[in-house]
Order: C-alpha cells, then structure tokens, then sequence
C-alpha cells in the first residue's frame, strides 16, 4: 500500500471480507440459510459454483449493445471454439455492437445462443433451424418483449387466469401486458378440476386473440401443444409457449417440447436449467425472431448482461449431461411421491395431483385447524426450516389471502434427495399443517388472516428438518464454531419493556435503566422459570432498548428460541383464544453471540452481600475487568463480557464464589389483567368480587345506579347533566337561534340547531364545499401521564400506546361483557397526553366509567376479581370550567374545500404548509385567525377532506365567524345535525344508539366495523366478552338503497323482508343522499347480507307499499 492511497489500492487485489464485511457477511448467512433449510419454490434451484463463476467474472464490465454478427450467431460451437479464426473474422467484418471492446462477448453471446439452439432442438426442428435471443433480462422482460414484436396497442392476449396459475406477463390487469393490450383468460372450474380445452378454443373463437399464451406458473400438469396449436390455427393467433418452469425438464425429455409447434417460446434459466437469472427468446421463425430481436434491442433494452449469458452458456453446456437429465428424471418422481405421501397423510392437493416438478396443496383440506390462509401458513412453515411460496386457486377471492401453498422439487433433487425421501418430508410437512391454527381478524374492507403453531411440536419439527437437510448434498460453508448456551439472552427493540411486561408475571414496563427485577415467565409446557431481568446502565435509547434475561444455562437455550417465536408473532399462547398476541417485534439472542458479548453468572445471596448490597445494577471491578452486578431481593447475577469471561470466572473461583441456580420465581402481581399463563395460575381461593359497572339508560337517575366509593367522586359529578335539568347550550346557542335562525331541537341533554334552511341544502354543501357545524356538545376528555397510551390500550380497542405523536385512532370503549359503552376519537398530542372525543348522549356514562376503571372501582373482566388497572393517569373533563385555559370543545369544518379555508386562516406559510400536508387522523396544534386550537384531520361525514377544531369556548364565536366568512365565496355554510345525521348515513357510519349499543346492543362487529377491534391485543377490557359475541351473531348491519322513488321515507324501526317476504331484520338509520335518493342502513339476519341483495323496506308508518331495497 502506498503512502497516499488510490481507489486501485483499495478494491483491487482484495477480497470482499476486505472491502465490505457486512455485505460479504450477509451473503455467507444466505449460503448457510441454503444449505440449512429445505427450499421448496419450484421457481428456484441451486445455482452451481461454475455458474456463478462466470456470473462474477469481468464480462461484467463491458458495455455491448447489439448482437454479435449473423455467421458467428450461426456458427457451431466446436467453430466458435475457434478463437483465432472468430477474431480475424471480427477484425475484418465487425458487428452489430455500438461499442467496440466486445472481442470475446462475441463468442460469449454466439456460444450461449448456439448450445441453446442444440438443446432444444427436436424430430420437429434441427439445431440449425431455431434462432435464440439470450438477452431478455427476464422472463416477464421476454413476453413483453415478444407482444411488442407481435402485437399493437389494443390487440388481445388470451392466457390462462393468473388466480388459477397463469402469470403476470400473460395479461394481467396489474401488469403492463394487461394494460397495454386486451386481455382475456381461461380458467379452471374448480380447485380439483383440471384445463378444459374445449372451452379454451370456445373463448379464442370468441374473443379472437392475437396470441395465445400456453405455460403456467403453479398449474401442475403439462399441457397438450398440439391441442394448442390446432386453436391457435382456428382463429389465426400466434401461439407463445411459456415453459419458464420445466425448461430443464423439457430438454430432458421429461415434459412436452412446444418448439416447433409454438410460434415463440420463452424461458426462464434459473429454475430446472440451473442457470443465472435469466431468460431465453427462441422460434424456428427466422423472420419472427428478426422483430422480435428489434423489440428487445432497441426496443426493450439497452445493453445486454453479458456476465448473465456467460452464465447461460455454462447453464447450456451443464444441460447437454446424461446427469442433467437424470436430475431431471429425478425431479419429476420426486414430485409425483412427494404429492401421493401427502395425499396418503391427509393433505390434499390441487387440480388433482401433478405430472411435472410442482404440486399445490389445498390448505382447506390439511387437517389445520381455523381458516389457515397461503400467507400465514408459508410462515410458519419458513420457522421450521421449510421455504415455500403461497398461491391462489380457484374459488379465492382476490390475491391477498390465498388458500393455496405451492411446492416444487428441484432444489431439494439438486441436492441427492430421493423419490423415497420424499416420504419423510411429507410426514414433516402433514404433522406441520396439522399443528397450524388459522386466526381470522376482522378488517376494515376485508378479513385479515394469521397463524399459530404448537410450540413444542414446532421444535420438534425444527429438529426433524436440520437432520433432514443435513443428509442433502451442499456446498462446503464455513459454519460458526458452537459455543455453549451463556444464560444471558439480549432482548432487543423499541418495544422490548412491553414485551417483557407481556410475559412476565412482574410489571417490568417502568423499569429504569440500571434496574433489575426478579419474576417468572411460563415455558411452552405451562412451567414457570425463574428469571432476572436486568436493564443496562447505557441503556436509553428509545429506538433500540436492551433488556438482558438472565436465566438458568440448561434451559436458555429452548427459552431463547420460545421468546423468539412469541415476539414473532406466531407461536400459540393461549389454545382458547389464539387471536392473542404478545407485542413484538423483538430480537432474541444468546448475549454472548452479539457484539458486544455478555455474559454471566447467577450467585447466591450471600455471596451477592459481600459483593454489593445495593438492589438494581451496580458496577464492580473483579481481576481488572468491569462487571455488572445484578440483584432484586435474594436473586443475583454477574454480567461481564465475553472477552473477560476467563480471568472474571477464576476471580470467583478464588473468591469461593460459586455458581447458583435463581431462587423461584416470587409469587405473581395478578393484578396484572394479562401476562403470559396469567390464567393458568389464578388460585382456587378468590377475592371478593368487584362491583359491575351498571349504567341504566331507563333510571330516572342513571347515577344511582352506579356504585361508587372514594371522596373524589363529590368533584367529579358535581357537572353532570340529570334528566330533568334545563338543556344545556354550546358558546354558538345564541349564534344559531337568534342570528341564524336556526331549527332547535334537544339533544342528549343540549339544545343544538337540526338545521338552518335545510337538510338537503347542507348536505348538498359539506358535499361540494364545505359545511361548518357547532359540534361542542361532545364530551372532550383529556387522559395525561406518564402511562396515558398504556391505560388507554386498556380501556378502549385501539393500540393507544403505539400512535406517534400528532396521530388520531377511531376507537370503542367497551364494558367487560363486550357491550359498547361509545365509539370514539383519541388524539396523540404528545407522548404523555391524549384527548379522546366522545359522543354527547354517553359523555356521562363514559366518564363515570373511565374514572371507576383508573380508581379500581369496578370489575373489567367477567370471573376475573384479581384484574384492575395496573396504572394511574390524570383524566381531565376539558368541558368543565374549572380547566381554565384548557378548556376544550369541538367544531367541525367537513368538506373538500374545508383546507383551503383554513389554510386562509393561517398566520403564516409554515403553518400554511402544514395544514396542506395533514394526512387523515393527523392532528396538531396551531394558530388560526390569532387563536390557539388544536386541528385533527378528522369527522364523521364521510368527507375524504374534513377538520375537527377543538378550540377554547371564549374563542369558538370568533372562529366560527372567521371559518364562514373566509369560506362563504367557496359555498362553506353552516350545517346542523340533520346532515351530520345524513351524510354519516350515506357514508355508512354507525351511531350511537342506531348501528352501535341501544335497544339491539349492537357491536362493532354487528356494524361491520370489527376491524377497529384489535383483537391481537392481549387484552383489553370487553375483550373477550366481544368474541364470544362474534361467535354467536347471527346478523349484520348493511347499507341499502331504496330504488322505488314512490315509497314514503324510510325510519328507524322499519322492518325488512327478503325476496319472498320473510322477516329478516329492521332499518336503523335512513336519510336522501347526495342525488335525493333514500339510503340507510339496516340490521338484517347475515344469509341475506350479501352485497346485491334484493330487500324489501316497509318504508314509513303505515308500511302500505314496500320500496325494493339493495
């Protein structure tokens, strides 16, 4: 190295450890993950040392856009081998390059096209008379490539559906060629039935394709070419075979040849050719292949990967071997035993079985329990050590949630495995399945689908297939040295003192660093295991928290992997309910395996005494090295590093200081509502029972009802409106009525304006423009402290604690059965402090709920008398007087000119700008028209653009004056309830009352809003008292549109029938939409809750007409 370094001297002459450890680390972990795990995609195979030899080797470099010349692409390879004479030829004549440099890439290129050429020729077309392009980047790159050399803009593709195994390429709507061309499909009727030629040639003669696509990505069966190629001639279409997947088995005789009966065929070389990634464009055509070769350059491309086709060639040349073909004689069978031992076991496959290198197995016949889904399913099949890919089938809905998992054999072939093999896994991959448990979470459009699986049989499992992939042949991989399990594990992650908390039968969420807590945690077997969680000194950063477990050496080791699984997010804690999961992420490690290593020892008390009696963490020096001591109450540890360990460990032996096992775990807070086995420890012995909380609706004097204890009750209801007491009236009452002229009308205590000219008027303008409504008599709770987020996932279904700041959640307060005490608004202002919006018919309620669960006061779990909110916060009614210049209520500003009209308002361009890029459920603070407010992008009218203001009472007038005059040219008026009532109902927004809690007691999951109950949260009060509601509905809210204009207006209470006039369910809200027509939404038996279905309205009291209803 010289005194002044170059770029020469760094990269040139040195190995990639050299230059780039962390890159070259990565790729030796990919190199043990292939060796160590069994591959299953039958898009995907080893690809050979050689092979990447010449992926990695200078042709890299070499820019070469063009092709070689036409003798040299015809050439024989035993010619191109020629060197000396291929040179002279090119020194004279040239290419058709528009580089120079490509001496050798010539022959590169013109060797790879011609082996290919010799591979694939057959009794139909001899080498000499096929004509190959190796530059497609791909196999996607190469049809688009060929539809551009064959087709115009608008011609029509027919290929087979991608849902039933087709491929991107071949005309789907999401890719280019879907979008660039027509597309039509054909289909497989149904998940056992197999291709129907017949109705293939009776969509071509109707639809009249310009190509036909034959070739599938995940349909196991090999087509009839010859079938094809009669369609194809009936309607005057090209056909396009694409056998990306069983090029390899094709060359080998293994699966039908289409060449020389497709017009083009097309190829992947990196799944049965064992090549680079890769593709290949070949036809006997020549003036075909001329367009085609102009659409990939210049049409497509630019320069070719010549290191790729360097790649190819020795794909090519490895392919023309009596051992290519064996493997792949050897993938076929391996496929054919490995689907009969599935079906034998139990696990039924796809489209009836298969006859080349891929099967597809039918999740909803494995012996899983629950509806297991494609996705979750190849999860936790990956955690065992299996990799396989998810995929549609007939009858799915959509992509996201497919019921199949596509399996192929050529990798696990490559490696040695035989057709007896397959056996083995097969019995892994049965007793896999059936250890699975599919977990369905209710969406906001959709059902989201999840996973569980047995632990221990999940272990077992694991073990089974290291010693399966250990019998497979591998390339030799450096393999870390062993080193026995420390008894120290890292947890690691912005969230790991939640996770800690979860598990632990300790509350270890507060702990600070340099603290240590001694708890238990349960095994996967239901045991409980000492453990002495110790949070670092240096330990403050919020992204990246550290939490060492310190634990017995014998047992760290399965530990490591059980806490490895539950932050995963799929191992099954609780067999009843395993919707639960623990928070998570979270890294698990052995601590002597991370950098830097710790390690340690657990001590005896005695010994911890003469060494530091202080609890928590206390640094010590012992043989020149620092150490950590650890201690809460009698249990001790010694953490060190790794490096250390040695002189550390012979100080003790010195110092007679043994190593001890933990004492047991001290008994648990079961106070705590949830931590891992909580319900497996509950003592026979119970507590007295805490009062149920009753808030009786029908009571004269509904707090009577409840039962209250404490002195801070007095404060708390000396503002709380009873029946009977004069209306109460917003800062905005005199506004409405006086000046206005609005329509009055009371409301859940209040007197508030319906409407000011009218319904539809309103509506027509939060519609167009913008309507403004005096929304101050909903309750404006504030919920402070340091554990705000943490109560708030306590009483309400929204993960609280995980909204960033600034962020907004709509949300439920439920009662321990499940009953919805309101539906919500909470805000993250800041990480200690929160507000929550709640509907003004409940504001009482919610209050006095709220504060019985933060005083402990009342039950929050059905059986459960230990249960009580771990944590207090500070709750702030911000309606009432006595919070000063915290007072709060609520304007609403919902429509699409809504931000230009704030954005008017504000004192300066910052402000400006970030009003303008406020997403939805954004909120923050700001100055408006010289006041100070708070603006979340929030409402409940259904408007893509809306604002909810909550702003002090003293300065509401004035805002709602500046709002209307800045937005009175842009059509912003003021709006009532009326259309708050009618544009929630056209948007099909539950209230209170109607689609939520009254006289029905309808859930969430009624109103077709279940995915705002976020049942993966271990707990929350309501939480299983919602589920075991959800598995008996039998009905469902749907929103309908009347189509017969003659039928008087529909209400409340209206009953609906089906098609033969059968009772199925009555209306809960009705109002004119946008264009005048009657919507609404009614509470009907879930067989007739279909989208589209026919219903009938009894519409209006005397019910004399009935209006159709969809």
């Amino acid at each position: 190295m010289t005194a002044n370094p170059t770029y020469a001297d760094l990269v040139f002459d040195q190995d990639l450890d050299d230059v780039d450890p962390l890159v070259a680390g990565l790729i030796a972990q990919e190199h043990r993950r292939q060796r160590d795990k069994l591959i299953l995609i039958p898009s995907e195979s080893l690809t050979p040392a050689p092979v990447r030899a010449a992926l990695g080797s200078p042709l890299t470099s070499i820019y070469a856009e063009g092709y070689p010349s036409g003798p040299m692409r015809r050439d024989l390879p035993e010619r191109l081998a020629d060197t000396e004479a291929q040179l002279a030829r090119f020194r004279r004549y040239g290419d058709r390059r528009y580089y120079r440099g490509n001496d050798y890439t010539n022959l590169v290129e013109a060797l790879a096209q011609r082996r290919c050429a010799a591979l694939f020729a057959n009794e139909r077309v001899p080498a000499d008379g096929l004509y190959v392009n190796v530059q497609a980047l791909s196999g996607a790159a190469a049809n688009n490539a060929v539809y551009e050399a064959l087709l115009e803009p608008d011609d029509r593709i027919l290929g087979l559906a991608l849902a039933h195994g087709g491929h991107l390429s071949h005309g789907a709507s999401v890719n280019r060629s879907g979008r660039r061309f027509q597309a039509s499909s054909y289909s497989i009727e149904d998940v056992d039935g197999k291709l129907d030629y017949d109705q293939i040639a009776e969509i071509a003669r109707r639809d009249r394709p310009r190509i036909i696509v034959a070739g599938y990505t995940s349909y196991p069966w090999a087509p009839d070419w010859e079938r094809f190629r009669a369609i194809a001639d009936e309607v005057g279409a090209y056909l396009l075979a694409d056998i990306s997947h069983p090029a390899g088995m094709a060359v080998a005789g293994e699966y039908p040849s289409p060449v020389g009966l497709a017009d083009v065929v097309t190829f992947t070389t990196h799944k049965t050719l064992f090549g680079p990634r890769g593709a290949v464009i070949l036809s006997h055509r020549r003036r075909l292949m001329r367009r085609v070769d102009r659409a990939v350059f210049p049409g497509e491309q630019g320069g070719p990967h010549l290191n790729k086709i360097g790649a190819m060639a020795v794909a090519f040349k490895v392919a023309d071997s009596p051992e290519f073909r064996a493997t792949q004689r050897q993938i076929r069978a391996n496929a054919s035993a490995l689907a009969k031992a599935l079906e034998e076991r139990g696990v039924s496959l796809a489209y009836g079985g298969t006859d080349t290198h891929l099967l597809v197995i039918d999740l909803k016949r494995t012996g899983a329990s629950g509806d297991l889904r494609g996705e979750p399913a190849v999860r936790m099949l990956d955690s065992i050590g299996i990799v396989a890919n998810r995929n549609s089938l007939p009858g799915d809905v959509g992509f996201a949630a497919p019921t199949g998992v596509r399996l192929g054999t050529p990798w696990l072939t490559q490696r040695g495995y035989s057709a007896d093999d397959m056996t083995v896994l097969a019995d892994i991959l049965a007793r896999a399945f059936q250890a699975m448990t599919g977990v369905t979470y209710p969406g906001r459009r959709s059902p989201r689908y999840r996973g569980r699986v047995d632990f221990l049989t999940q272990l077992q499992l694991r073990s089974d297939v290291a010693e399966f992939a250990a019998r497979g042949r591998a390339e030799d991989v450096p393999v870390p040295a062993d080193t026995p399990p420390s008894g120290v594990l890292e947890l690691r992650g912005r969230r790991v003192l939640a996770f800690a908390d979860e598990i632990a039968d300790k509350r270890v969420r507060d702990m600070e660093p340099g603290e240590a807590i001694h708890a238990g945690i349960s095994d996967p077997a239901g045991d409980v295991q000492p453990v002495l969680f110790v949070r670092p000194e240096e330990d403050r950063s919020p992204r990246d928290r550290r939490l060492f477990a310190v634990l017995d050496p014998a047992i760290s080791q399965c530990a490591a992997e059980w806490l490895r699984e539950i932050a995963d997010g799929y191992a099954l804690i609780d067999a009843d309910e395993p919707s639960r999961k623990i928070v998570g992420p979270i890294a698990v490690a052995d601590a002597a395996h991370v950098s830097p290593g710790m390690t340690g020892i657990t001590i005896g008390a005695a010994d911890a005494d003469r060494l530091g009696a202080e609890p928590g963490v206390t640094g010590l020096e012992l043989a020149g090295a620092p150490v950590q001591l650890a201690r809460d109450g009698r249990a001790a540890a010694l953490l060190y590093s790794v490096a250390n360990a040695a002189a550390v460990e012979a100080d003790m032996a010195a110092r007679n200081v043994p190593r001890t096992r933990l004492p047991l775990a001290p008994e648990p807070d079961l106070s705590r509502p949830f931590f891992l086995g909580r319900h497996g420890r509950l003592p026979a012995e119970r507590p007295e029972a805490r009062p149920q909380f009753d808030w009786s609706q029908e009571s004269s004097d509904p707090l009577a009802q409840v039962q209250l204890r404490g002195p801070v009750w007095g404060a708390l209801l000396g503002g709380l409106w009873r029946e009977g007491d004069p209306l109460r009236q917003t800062p905005l009452h005199d506004v409405h009525s006086n000046h206005l002229g609005a329509r009055m009308v009371p409301f859940a205590g209040w007197s508030m304006p319906v409407y000011y000219g009218g319904i539809a008027e309103e509506h027509a303008a939060v519609r167009t423009a913008a309507g403004l409504f005096d929304v101050g008599h909903m309750g404006v709770f504030a919920v402070e402290g340091e554990h705000a987020g943490e109560f708030l996932d306590l009483v309400t279904t929204a993960n609280a604690s995980r909204l960033p700041n600034g962020r907004a959640a709509y949300t439920y307060l439920l009662d321990p059965t499940g009953h919805p005490l309101d539906d919500l608004i909470i805000y993250r202002l800041e990480r200690e402090r929160f507000l929550a919006v709640v509907n003004a018919a409940n504001t009482e309620k919610n209050w006095v709920w709220l504060n019985g669960v933060n005083e402990r006061q009342y039950e929050i779990e059905p059986g459960d008398p230990w249960a009580e909110a771990p944590i207090r916060v500070t709750l702030r009614d911000l309606k009432a007087e006595a919070e000063g210049d915290q007072q709060r209520l609520d304007l609403a500003l919902q429509g699409p000119r809504s931000r230009a009209v704030l954005a008017r308002l504000a004192p300066d361009d910052e402000s400006r700008r970030r009003l303008l890029r406020m997403r939805a459920f954004d909120v923050g603070s700001f100055t408006l028209a010289g006041i100070d407010l708070e603006i979340a992008h929030t409402g409940y009218t259904g408007e893509r653009v809306g604002f909810e203001l909550l702003v002090h009472p003293d300065a509401a007038n004035d805002l709602w004056h500046a709002m209307l005059d800045a937005g009175f040219d842009d059509g912003v008026r003021p709006a009532g309830l009326g259309s708050r009532d009618s544009t929630r109902t056209e948007a099909g927004l539950p209230l209170y009352g109607h689609e939520l809690g009254g006289e029905l007691d309808l859930t969430p999951g009624d109103a077709g809003f279940g995915g705002f109950i976020k049942l993966y949260k271990p707990f929350f009060v309501g939480r299983s008292g919602f589920i075991a509601r959800e598995k008996r509905r039998t009905s469902q809210i749907v929103r309908f549109t009347i189509t017969d204009e003659r039928v008087p207006i529909a209400r409340e209470g209206d009953p609906v029938v089906d098609a033969r006039g059968g009772w199925v369910g009555i209306v809960t809200s009705a109002a004119l939409d946008t264009n005048q027509r009657q919507v609404g939404m009614a509470h009907v038996m879930r067989r007739v809750s279909a989208e589209g279905t026919p219903l009938r309205v009894f519409a209006g009291v005397s019910a004399r007409r009935g209006g159709r209803a969809t």
